[in-house]
């Protein structure tokens, strides 16, 4: 099929950006790549609080021949068979609380979000179409291609600087001190165990050194 080419797995992206440009990586060779089935749509904030936004989003779903699946009803869909099958995954960025309650979200959108524990959708009648709360996207549109791809780790780090209060922030930082912090610390031993980095040369010292960098706790 070929909506199938969108789905690129990281490993691929990885080894595009190795060949297109003198970025350097902390991986001397890439696992190889492998196909996946699943799309990731990740909306922000704002087209959730809007019901006609959101309502196009559901009929332009429908159109292309999407159909809800019943395990995960209106937010993950559907369209073919067996291996010839595309899952559509529709996610919402961590909602800002302005739009759950009464505050400061643009005008005529406060408290404009219905959340329950894991889904999201604009407040009114059903639309028979949900958002998956990632609730650690706490980024996800400040310009991510040039934060992940830019060879720039300062870019990254601030951005992390900027979220440095955010609970998956402070969640991530936990597991790096705690299982990344040494060579022999569980963390790494777990990852040379990855049947994926079989064979591949690993640079763990700059791994080490990388990691609580890019999670902003370094000021250099």
């Amino acid at each position: 099929m070929e909506e199938r080419r969108c789905a690129k797995p990281i490993s691929y992206l990885l080894q595009t950006l190795r060949e297109q440009s003198d970025a350097s990586v902390l991986l001397t060779s890439l696992p190889p790549a492998r196909t996946t089935r699943d799309l990731d749509v990740m909306l922000a904030a704002e087209l959730v609080a809007s019901p006609a936004d959101f309502q196009r989003l559901r009929e332009q779903i429908e159109a292309t021949g999407f159909a809800s699946q019943e395990r995960n009803q209106y937010w993950q869909w559907s369209m073919g068979e067996g291996t010839d099958a595309v899952v559509l995954d529709i996610l919402v960025e961590r909602i800002p609380e302005c739009y759950r309650t009464k505050g400061s979200a643009p005008r005529g959108m406060e408290g404009a979000i219905h959340v329950d524990e894991r889904r999201a959708r604009p407040k009114g009648r059903s639309f028979q179409l949900h958002a998956r709360r990632t609730e650690e996207a706490i980024a996800a549109f400040r310009d991510p291609w040039r934060v992940a791809w830019g060879g720039r780790i300062e870019a990254t780090h601030r951005l992390a600087q900027e979220c440095s209060a955010e609970p998956p922030l402070l969640e991530a930082r936990r597991i790096v001190q705690e299982h990344f912090s040494s060579a022999e610390g569980i963390g790494v031993l777990r990852l040379r165990e990855h049947p994926d980095v079989d064979g591949i040369t690993l640079e763990v010292e700059v791994l080490l050194e990388v990691l609580p960098e890019l999670l902003g706790e370094r000021s250099g």
